[in-house]
């Protein structure tokens, strides 16, 4: 994996985030629907975007993806996040209001879910979610997580 990595599932494609995504991952992260669910409560701006993104180019412990439907419309992001030893954490958001209640998230964090396990090789994969976000809490438990007071978490199957 690295941070040009592209991937795919059934119905969604996972381009590694680029410099020329920061408008629609700035529109995105600005939306108080949105936001209003992510720990920091406030929205960014471009040269806020563009001055994390300079800095995750060199953070081996973080990967992030931009989701786009088959008809290759960008959704959402999806990403790996706190890479240390044997676990990582996981986070996902389909920015787009019109491709919400279509399964994308659901099937963007199974998809880098088994990703992180087999191509990572960590054990454990974890999800955050605020308390207020049951949208964000049924995609986890449905990817099979198990609730430990709003950290989802995802262990590797035994050899």
């Amino acid at each position: 994996m690295d941070k040009n990595s592209t991937y795919s599932s059934d119905r969604l494609i996972y381009r590694g985030l680029t410099r020329s995504d920061a408008e629609v991952v700035v529109r995105w992260r600005s939306n108080p629907d949105n936001y209003r669910f992510f720990f920091s409560k406030k929205p960014i701006t471009l040269e806020d975007h563009l001055r994390w993104f300079a800095g995750y180019l060199d953070d081996p412990s973080r990967y992030d993806f931009v989701i786009f439907d088959k008809d290759e419309m960008p959704v959402g992001t999806v990403g790996l996040s706190h890479i240390e030893g044997d676990s990582c954490e996981i986070n996902y958001m389909i920015g787009e209001t019109s491709a919400r209640g279509k399964g994308y998230a659901k099937e963007a964090v199974q998809a880098m879910t088994d990703i992180a396990l087999q191509e990572l090789g960590v054990k454990t994969v974890y999800a955050r979610v605020l308390a207020n976000n049951p949208a964000s809490m049924a995609v986890a438990e449905g990817c099979g997580f198990e609730d430990y007071e709003h950290v989802y978490v995802m262990e590797a199957p035994a050899e």
